[in-house]
């Protein structure tokens, strides 16, 4: 069996993916995110606001110093070392604060890791996880971020919205085809691979330009079936081939609507 380890740039807004990478998966997680962002840049109208957000596979100085020298804002997920873990843990009690109803508190402080160029602040969540001897035991999870300034609750609530990726991720498994890959050949995967993003780019441009934004939530699956898969009869009279449409389906007004809207942009 053949594995690979896609690195995909995803745009939050409106979902599109401005550039990927096809990898095998002998690869670190975080190598060659710095050339990414470039070609995604590269495809991103100058002047656009950009905030970078990432799980931990970015967390490296490098990616950190190319947020900066192109100015983005950025939440990354935060390895937990030892020596941050001593941070952590030095924090007086009255640093935290409640945070949402699960039990979670949120503090921050600055930090700066080994070989990074300055300190940078650090928003960090604990939750219980148990007691031991000397009580209680916490899980924590970190990121770094250089906003500076802002309500760091807010801030994390941002960051986790860059979880939405996995629905995106699903998607692409799910409905169009990359969740198992056809071929021996890495080659031959990766066109597979190229096929399935451009379908899924497609279907967001089609959702964003030309349905109404009652569909934008919908998956694949469902434009297939409710739009994509409508029966016909294709008849000819006086020379000229006609489609017949059923008049009693429930989406028939929406096909015409966003056929009317693709012949416009033509």
């Amino acid at each position: 069996k053949v594995g690979f380890q896609p690195l995909m740039v995803f745009a939050a807004e409106p979902g599109l993916l401005p550039a990927t990478d096809f990898r095998p998966a002998n690869v670190h997680p975080g190598s060659g995110v710095t050339g990414l962002l470039d070609r995604a840049l590269s495809v991103i109208p100058e002047g656009t606001k950009l905030h970078f957000r990432s799980d931990s596979a970015c967390y490296d100085k490098n990616v950190v110093s190319y947020c900066e020298s192109h100015d983005m804002s950025f939440t990354i997920a935060a390895d937990m070392t030892v020596a941050l873990r001593a941070e952590i843990e030095r924090l007086p009690a009255e640093s935290w604060h409640c945070f949402g109803d699960k039990g979670e508190e949120v503090a921050q402080f600055y930090y700066q890791p080994s070989g990074w160029s300055k300190p940078y602040r650090y928003i960090v969540v604990r939750k219980p996880k148990g007691q031991d001897l000397f009580g209680t035991v916490y899980r924590y999870h970190a990121i770094v971020t250089n906003q500076f300034l802002g309500n760091p609750d807010l801030i994390l609530k941002r960051h986790r919205r860059h979880a939405g990726v996995e629905n995106s991720i699903k998607e692409l498994k799910s409905g169009f085809g990359l969740s198992l890959l056809p071929c021996s050949s890495f080659y031959a995967n990766h066109a597979w691979f190229l096929l399935g993003i451009m379908a899924h780019s497609l279907t967001v441009i089609l959702k964003v330009l030309y349905l109404a934004a009652k569909w934008a939530k919908n998956t694949i699956k469902t434009l297939r079936y409710r739009l994509f898969s409508i029966g016909g009869v294709l008849v000819r009279h006086a020379r000229k081939k006609i489609l017949k449409l059923p008049r009693a389906h429930p989406w028939l007004r929406d096909f015409f609507r966003c056929r009317k809207r693709i012949l416009a942009a033509i």
